[in-house]
């Protein structure tokens, strides 16, 4: 169930890898994740790298639509 993978997709929001947070960030926005929006407002303040900044804004404007 799609359900059970929203914990894990979040978790990995935290890795040091900026190609799975970039993944991570895809999906949740794909699937419209409403509780990801508070810890990807999170790692926004907090990503270094500029591309995947730019992702975390599209995902958090997509899900808030």
């Amino acid at each position: 169930r799609i359900e059970s993978l929203i914990p894990t997709l979040i978790l990995k929001l935290k890795n040091k890898d900026p190609d799975i947070r970039k993944a991570s960030i895809l999906s949740l926005m794909q699937l419209n994740i409403n509780e990801a929006v508070n810890p990807l407002k999170c790692l926004l303040e907090i990503e270094p790298n500029k591309n995947v900044r730019k992702i975390i804004k599209l995902a958090i404007k997509k899900i808030n639509n």
